[in-house]
């Protein structure tokens, strides 16, 4: 029989901005259903959540419609597994609410809300003078700067090319950024990353095996790999990680994560299971860039 050590009680906080600064947290024993996907490509990362059988007064406070471009409301996820007498959890997923409804399906009352990261920084324009000489990762941090909600930029070693003239960059500071860094830009928990194909970011979870809930056989599609194992919240893109499958043994070795998708249910009240999907690609050669993403962590008493 396979342990999976840790990997059961599982626990979460769903916290949701309900007015300015005004929050609400929603924890277990309340169901909570969630699908979250990260990546380190340019699209917007995207979660969604369905909370069962919430007060009035809850459910009232959790609503904007999907028309509403001008009304920002945050949400977070940080969910894990209880350790002993102090509840540490991840955070999951951090971004803004698109959608937040309630509505009733047969004796249940389903909260549903459908959120978005880093689209709000997706958007609009910039413009700006480039001296002569300016080196690429000057540019980008000057681009970064521009973007609305933003917390924090990690910047990778490897954009030191410099201009050779006087320019200016001019358009939606996505495409720029990307531009900039041979698609190596993205956003995650509201935090701007810009690194090259071979940088990397280390973890709290360095090697995925069976000891850690890896499930079935990885996968290989091209040049990627897919594998499944149990819910692991600590997994964020651009990460490194070590592979050791006993099914597949030739899939084994270095890999830099490029997607991972979160799906499953968190209850005091019903079962549920809760898994991880990660794609990753084959990685050899590669530079270690400090993440300076903050908040990854939250202590509930």
């Amino acid at each position: 029989m396979r342990s999976f050590a840790g990997k059961f009680n599982r626990k979460f906080v769903l916290r949701i901005e309900t007015s300015e600064d005004t929050f609400v947290e929603i924890k277990d024993p309340i169901t909570l259903e969630f699908t979250i996907t990260r990546t380190n490509l340019a699209s917007s990362n995207t979660a969604t959540f369905v909370v069962y059988n919430l007060s009035n007064d809850t459910r009232f406070d959790i609503f904007k419609d999907v028309y509403d471009l001008t009304t920002q409301r945050a949400v977070q996820l940080f969910a894990g597994y209880a350790d002993g007498n102090k509840l540490v959890l991840p955070r999951v997923f951090n971004g803004n609410i698109k959608r937040a409804y309630s509505h009733r399906q047969m004796t249940d009352v389903r909260t549903e809300i459908e959120a978005f990261d880093g689209q709000i920084s997706m958007q609009g324009n910039v413009s700006m003078p480039i001296p002569a000489g300016a080196v690429s990762i000057d540019v980008v941090k000057e681009i970064i700067k521009a973007l609305p909600s933003i917390e924090t930029s990690t910047i990778g070693k490897k954009f030191l090319d410099k201009t050779t003239r006087s320019s200016a960059v001019m358009g939606n500071p996505i495409q720029l950024l990307n531009q900039l860094t041979n698609n190596g830009f993205y956003i995650d928990s509201q935090s701007a990353y810009a690194m090259s194909k071979d940088e990397v970011l280390l973890g709290d979870v360095r090697t995925i095996s069976y000891k850690n809930g890896l499930l079935g056989t990885p996968k290989k599609m091209e040049t990627m790999v897919e594998l499944e194992m149990l819910f692991e919240p600590r997994i964020k893109p651009s990460q490194l990680v070590t592979l050791e499958s006993e099914t597949n043994t030739r899939l084994n070795g270095l890999y830099k994560v490029t997607g991972i998708t979160h799906r499953g249910v968190i209850s005091g009240a019903v079962g549920g299971d809760c898994r991880t999907v990660l794609t990753m690609e084959d990685i050899r050669d590669y530079t270690i860039i400090r993440d300076n993403a903050t908040d990854e962590w939250k202590v509930v008493q």
